[in-house]
């Protein structure tokens, strides 16, 4: 069970979220079948093209849009957050341990106010085997339970499918990140945040099946928009709520944005993967890359003319490659 909730956490971490609203956006599956959500070209010495994801799922996303398949045939690299695939198993629970562990003989009895410990026990969770952890541990493991309860699966996640097609190719896989940083992002709140963390996420667990369906109507009429309100509007003026999301979104985006512009000068087609939190808003990576001058052309459903033509080889790909990739 601690092993599954690892390789939740893993997954959910390649998306970051502060609020439980904003995790749910950007592992939440796609009912309605193979859309392609967020997905934009941005002119470069060769093509790049940058996809708003989705990290868990199920299998009704499959098969996917022929134009996301035809965009990785086309592609020379992979881009993606981090590496969830392989080895990083490992190493997500070696730095979930390091991480997320408090010091020995410390509990969260003697770090959280006592109405988050009486929250908690309402709840059902065991201090007793819970309580070594961080908050924001804590609250991770908590997010992860409620999310595989409700059937979602990191292994049907877009990132993953296409970052296990790499593999098996030998196409060359980069990260804008890496697991070890995105683990550091949440290790290096101070004590205020963590607790806020917490207790947002015990606000929020009974919400998420309700909310999945405001989101889904977003992503299937591919409106940026309304996903931004979703995340983003119930920050207001807590100071507290800014300062994480200004960690856990916009620094990222902003280092995002500037690795990826390397890639549109190197001379390489990158298919880049990024959850969709990280697309939205004027702070999003689309608002970014445009604001740099960069050209970025919305790719609607289908096979689009502006999709480069992949190779005879890439154009019969296997049908089994148009189901989840294990």
């Amino acid at each position: 069970m601690f092993i599954s909730t690892i390789r939740h956490c893993r997954t959910c971490l390649a998306s970051l979220p502060f609020f439980l609203l904003a995790l749910l956006l950007l592992c939440t599956p796609v009912f309605a079948g193979p859309g392609i959500g967020f997905l934009w070209q941005v002119q470069g010495e060769k093509p790049l093209y940058l996809l708003g994801s989705i990290h868990l799922a199920e299998p009704d996303l499959y098969p996917l849009d022929p134009a996301l398949q035809r965009v990785f045939e086309a592609s020379d690299v992979l881009v993606v957050e981090a590496d969830v695939t392989g080895p990083a198993e490992e190493q997500a629970a070696r730095l979930f341990m390091e991480r997320g562990m408090l010091p020995a003989g410390e509990s969260l009895k003697q770090h959280l106010p006592a109405k988050t410990l009486e929250r908690l026990k309402a709840r059902g969770v065991d201090l007793g085997t819970l309580g070594f952890m961080r908050p924001w541990a804590l609250a991770l493991v908590l997010q992860s339970n409620e999310l595989a309860r409700l059937g979602y699966d990191p292994d049907l996640g877009v990132d993953v499918h296409f970052l296990r097609l790499a593999h098996t190719r030998g196409m060359k896989v980069e990260e804008l990140e890496g697991l070890e940083a995105q683990y550091d992002l949440f290790a290096d709140m101070d004590a205020p945040e963590e607790e806020a963390f917490l207790a947002q996420t015990l606000d929020e667990l009974d919400a998420v099946g309700s909310l999945g369906k405001e989101i889904l109507a977003a992503w299937r009429t591919g409106d940026a928009r309304v996903l931004e309100q979703v995340i983003f509007s119930g920050l207001g003026d807590d100071p507290l709520a800014k300062r994480i999301h200004e960690r856990i979104f916009f620094e990222r985006n902003r280092t995002m944005a500037a690795k990826i512009e390397r890639y549109l000068k190197n001379g390489r087609a990158a298919f880049v993967i990024v959850g969709a939190g990280h697309v939205v808003g004027e702070q999003g990576l689309v608002a970014l890359l445009k604001q740099k001058g960069h050209v970025l052309t919305k790719v609607e459903s289908g096979v689009p003319e502006i999709i480069t033509r992949p190779s005879r080889q890439a154009a019969q790909a296997s049908p089994a490659e148009q189901v989840p990739a294990r």
